[in-house]
């Protein structure tokens, strides 16, 4: 073999191990079960069975994220969970190591009763979207009131790197002075592709009709606001 072929050998093979360096296996409770138990859970804070959980690898190693739900009521319908709980493992021998653990309920405001709250898998994504090596989770939940999720509240999580987790919170509202966003600082540190492609998914939560994000939303972002609500455009109309 020559040496340009050689080269070239050893290019492709280092360029297909970069491609498939990044993954995320999505495993149900029985898979889970191989890795881990439930009281190893529990031990790191996870109180119920997993509803999903990802196995993940990148330049970090192997580790997994676990996403939970109380399930308090369970109909031929419609399963209602008060409480959720998330959080990224690794294994480490016969033992689990925490990254990073959080928890939500559902909460009675002043303005609706939440009876649910869950994660909403069909937004969440797991990938390497700046392309640094290390996985980018977005984990959306939300939860639901007397208007469903009209006046139900919405968090977006993003983790980057080995310790970057950032939020952003929103309340749904029936009226327009009922909804409100607020941003972590932290989000506006992340890699541009990373921002952007949770502005995409915003958007597409707000063309499937669970969210009305307030007017100007996406300026509010460009500007790094790390508020904003419905007020400057009722304010707006007012004047007019």
């Amino acid at each position: 073999m020559t040496q340009k072929k050689t080269v070239a050998l050893v290019l492709l093979i280092f360029i297909s191990l970069g491609s498939i360096g990044q993954s995320s296996v999505k495993l149900g409770w029985q898979e889970m079960q191989k890795t881990t138990s439930l009281p190893q859970l529990q031990r790191v804070g996870i109180k119920y069975p997993p509803r999903v959980s990802y196995r993940c690898h990148d330049k970090a190693g192997e580790w997994y994220i676990v996403l939970a739900e109380s399930a308090d009521s369970i109909s031929a319908t419609d399963t209602c969970s008060h409480i959720l709980q998330g959080a990224f493992i690794r294994p480490e021998g016969d033992s689990l190591r925490l990254l990073y653990f959080w928890h939500d309920f559902t909460i009675n405001n002043p303005n609706s009763e939440e009876y649910s709250i869950w994660f909403w898998s069909r937004y969440c994504t797991i990938e390497d979207i700046d392309k640094d090596g290390y996985l980018d989770p977005i984990i959306i939940y939300g939860s639901a009131g007397m208007n469903y999720t009209g006046d139900g509240r919405i968090k977006i999580m993003v983790k980057h790197g080995a310790r970057s987790v950032s939020f952003i919170r929103h309340q749904n509202g029936t009226l327009d002075y009922d909804r409100k966003t607020t941003v972590d600082n932290a989000f506006y540190l992340l890699p541009s592709a990373i921002t952007q492609r949770v502005k995409g998914i915003m958007t597409q939560i707000q063309k499937d009709k669970n969210a009305i994000f307030p007017y100007g939303w996406q300026q509010a972002m460009d500007k790094h606001k790390t508020y904003f609500d419905e007020m400057p455009f009722l304010n707006d109309l007012k004047g007019r």
